[in-house]
């Protein structure tokens, strides 16, 4: 047994009072956060993380086991340490990161000051049969090196993380905000880049003692496919974040704070700027609460940081409100974990990139403002168009007209509809799905967005080529290029009915979901009276681009060159993430 029992909270909580009565739910009690999780290589799992936080959240806490990059989750089952608590914005496993923070605790022998920053020495071993994941409440018990223990707990609303840590130990416990760290540009781990942060600690106004801990930082992974007429827009991207430490008792002892830099200790420092920086405080104290996010956020979102069972309440029936609106009869068990947990995965994105009337833009570098004004993003169109969309229609309808809007800002401000977008288009996948999901939307009866200016969108997706289309192959990620979008529309695809295959890259792939594209703009114009000619125009092309690939000879869909020969069906690179046989008619 250990004499002191120290508890800290991140927006942390530590008095208990008041608590409410969690509501009963079979559905929320079998989602399993850990299914999409683990495996030894990227396509070894789905990419998914045990996330705390409401559905759609514009940030998410994990533990973090790993740094993560376009390719590596934060948080990943196998591993045996935790190295921090994050709150991340990374989409999906095969994009990047942005704008996170590290949430580090730690303990130091009495006397000393033995901060670890650096991410391969501040690992605690897990106690992982203690672990408990759900949606709303994460906790579990680490050691913490010197012969303690560290239990923590976890919960999230939107914008604000919410965490309590309790110290077992006769030492002396410590947080670190991590505001600026190494970060890997592409799924290459050797491609490092260092994003410069910023870190200010404030006091008390009447004592020494540490009040918040405020800084920013300007990583962005996916940086280097940002479309090039975007780019001087975002270059000012960064991502910001305050914590907020409470005392219990206005006689505590002081706490020590400072920076840490490159892994050097500057004790009482007050602020800092560049790379590899975080700041500290020490906790000699028996209770304290912290609170991480946004001075504004922390206020509208969590007010009384006490109570982390409150918080873990809330964002319980934000689940629960959706998944108990599915009944199932004969499952087993098993397949009621399956299917509940996908339906959680599906309520996680797109993402809120909005505050309380107000959302940052990167297509053009402003804060737009305006009462109820909705920003979302993390749209992987191409991978969702075909039944999350639909999902969402049918069980998220109160989502879907800030969704559309928040397509149509980002046309207005950056000049198409998104593809992929993460903060701003990465040009990943083919074809332009937003008309999918916008024909979609019209003809099931969604209102609440404007649908001239949604026609508008469409109808340059379907007619106007990218920038450098006859030069440019737009293959998987290039860099330096501007939108992709219809890569190929003012070449054999216009004329012929066919992306050509030794102009662009993923040419078949391109050819049928342009056609696809091309047949939700003509439902679309059918919908909203547009006329005959812009009818027949769409319609004609979208039946007639499928055929003009299909080999007669071999029975499959294969790609053509510009002349009209067929590049042949072993070329891996005519499809989009699949194989020749997957086509097969």
């Amino acid at each position: 047994m250990f004499s002191n029992r120290k508890q800290l909270l991140l927006l942390l909580n530590i008095v208990l009072t008041n608590v409410q009565a969690s509501p009963k739910s079979e559905a929320f009690d079998h989602v399993n956060l850990l299914i999409g999780n683990g495996g030894d290589t990227p396509n070894g799992s789905g990419g998914m993380i045990p996330s705390t936080a409401p559905p759609f959240a514009m940030t998410r806490w994990v533990a973090q086991t790993h740094q993560n990059y376009v390719s590596v989750t934060p948080y990943n089952w196998t591993a045996s340490t935790i190295h921090g608590f994050q709150a991340t914005r990374q989409p999906a496993i095969w994009m990047g990161e942005s704008g996170p923070v590290v949430v580090v605790p730690g303990v130091t022998q009495r006397g000393q000051l033995n901060v670890k920053s650096k991410f391969e020495e501040r690992g605690l071993r897990m106690r992982k049969e203690t672990e408990k994941i759900t949606p709303s409440y994460y906790s579990i018990v680490l050691d913490d090196g010197l012969g303690g223990e560290v239990h923590v707990e976890q919960s999230a609303t939107s914008r604000v993380g919410h965490l309590r840590f309790t110290f077992t130990t006769n030492e002396t416990p410590y947080i670190i905000l991590e505001s600026s760290r190494p970060s890997v540009l592409t799924s290459t781990p050797t491609n490092i880049s260092f994003p410069h942060g910023t870190v200010a600690l404030h006091l008390h106004a009447k004592s020494s003692r540490i009040h918040e801990i405020c800084g920013s930082n300007s990583e962005r992974q996916d940086s280097i496919i940002t479309p090039t007429s975007t780019l001087p827009h975002v270059k000012g991207f960064n991502g910001y974040y305050c914590a907020r430490f409470d005392y219990e008792d206005e006689d505590e002892s002081h706490s020590n704070y400072g920076v840490v830099q490159n892994a050097t200790t500057y004790p009482g420092s007050l602020s800092g700027k560049g790379t590899l920086l975080a700041g500290y405080a020490l906790f000699p104290l028996q209770k304290g609460r912290v609170v991480v996010n946004a001075r504004r956020n922390i206020d509208e979102e969590i007010p009384d940081a006490s109570n982390l069972e409150n918080t873990a309440h809330k964002t319980r029936i934000a689940w629960t409100e959706k998944l108990d609106r599915f009944a199932l009869e004969g499952a087993t068990e098993v397949q009621k974990e399956v299917f509940w947990t996908g339906v959680a995965h599906a309520l996680q994105y797109p993402s809120e990139q909005h505050e309380q009337d107000a959302y940052y833009s990167g297509y053009d570098g402003k804060v737009h403002r305006g009462r109820g004004i909705e920003s979302y993003t993390g749209y992987s169109i191409w991978d969702t168009y075909r039944a999350q969309w639909a999902f969402l229609i049918l069980f998220a309808p109160e989502r879907l007209p800030g969704m559309i809007t928040s397509m149509l800002a980002d046309y207005e401000q950056g000049g198409w509809l998104p593809m992929w977008k993460n903060i701003v288009e990465t040009n990943i996948m083919v074809g332009t799905h937003a008309d999918s999901l916008i024909a979609e939307a019209v003809l099931k009866g969604v209102e609440g967005f404007d649908k001239e200016l949604a026609w508008e969108a469409v109808w340059k997706d379907a007619t106007v080529p990218p920038k450098d289309d006859l030069t440019v192959s737009y293959f998987d990620r290039e860099e330096h290029v501007d939108y992709e979008v219809r890569a190929g529309l003012s070449s054999v695809y216009a004329s012929k009915g066919w992306v050509a295959d030794d102009v662009h890259s993923e040419s078949a792939s391109r050819t049928l979901d342009y056609a696809y594209d091309d047949y939700s703009a003509y439902k679309l114009a059918v919908a909203l009276g547009k006329p005959d000619d812009v009818t027949s125009f769409l319609l004609e092309r979208s039946l007639r681009a499928p055929f003009t690939l299909f080999n007669s000879e071999t029975g499959f869909m294969e790609a053509r060159n510009a002349d009209g020969s067929w590049a042949g069906p072993d070329n891996a690179h005519i499809y989009t993430h699949t194989l020749k046989p997957t086509f097969i008619l």
